[in-house]
C-alpha cells in the first residue's frame, strides 16, 4: 500500500470541518467505516482508537502497531505508549511535569468520545483523572490521496489544575518490531535501511 500520511500539530481555519455538524457514536464496541476514496476504506476500532486504512486488495495500514495489538500480555510503559495516539506532557500547578498517554489515561478510563462527519471523525480524548483534567480533540480525515489527521488545539479543554505543554501525535504509527516483517528508513547521516528483524530493539528505535 502506497499512501501518505499527513500530520499535523496545528489547526487549519480553512480546512478545519470540524464546525460542521456531527453524529455522535454512542458505541464503544467493534469497529465502524467513516471514510472513502478511489484508494482505501478509513476505519476506526471502537475499542482501542486504532485507525485503519484498507486498500482494495484487503491490505491493512494501522496506526497501532499490529504485534503490539495482537498480543495479549502487552503490559509496561513502552507498550501502553505504542497503543497510544498521545503522548502528552503536562504541568501540575507548581509546574511539576508529568507524561501521558492515551491508553493509560482516556482509553482504558473509557472517557473518551468519537463524533463521525461526512469524510472524517474527531476523536475526544478525556484525561479524566485527577491528577491530569483535560481533554484532547484530534481529527482524522481521509481526502483524495492523503489521510490529514490534526489536534484541534483551539478545541483543547484544561478544566484542573494542570497545563499541557507539548503532545506527540501517533509517535508509533508504521513503528515495527522483531516480529513484524518490514524495514525502517533512518535518514541520519548518508542514511541507511534496517531489517525489523536486526533493529535494536529499544523504545527510541520503534519510535523512528
Amino acid at each position: 500500500m502506497i499512501f501518505t500520511i499527513q500530520i499535523k500539530s496545528v489547526s487549519v481555519p480553512n480546512n478545519n470541518p470540524s464546525n460542521e455538524s456531527t453524529e455522535l457514536i454512542t458505541t464503544k464496541k467493534g469497529k465502524i467505516d467513516f471514510a472513502k476514496n478511489n484508494q482505501v476504506k478509513a476505519s476506526v476500532n471502537l475499542e482501542n482508537l486504532d485507525i485503519i486504512l484498507t486498500d482494495k486488495n484487503n491490505n491493512e495500514l494501522h496506526t497501532i502497531p499490529e504485534s503490539i495489538l495482537n498480543n495479549k500480555n502487552t503490559n509496561g510503559i513502552i507498550a501502553m505508549n505504542m497503543l497510544s495516539q498521545l503522548i502528552v506532557q503536562y504541568v501540575d500547578s507548581v509546574n511539576q511535569q508529568y507524561t501521558a498517554n492515551s491508553k493509560v489515561g482516556s482509553v482504558n478510563q473509557n472517557t473518551y468520545t468519537v463524533e463521525k462527519g461526512e469524510s472524517y471523525i474527531i476523536i475526544i480524548y478525556d484525561f479524566s483523572r485527577k491528577e491530569q483534567q483535560f481533554s484532547i480533540p484530534v481529527m482524522i480525515k481521509l481526502v483524495e490521496n492523503y489521510v490529514d489527521v490534526q489536534i484541534l488545539f483551539d478545541k483543547i479543554i484544561e478544566y484542573g489544575d494542570t497545563r499541557s505543554i507539548s503532545v506527540d501525535l501517533m509517535p508509533y504509527f508504521c513503528a515495527g518490531t522483531k516480529q513484524d516483517n518490514g524495514f525502517m528508513l533512518m535518514p541520519d547521516g548518508s542514511g541507511s535501511i534496517v531489517d525489523f528483524k536486526l533493529a535494536p530493539d529499544t523504545d527510541a528505535v520503534k519510535m523512528r
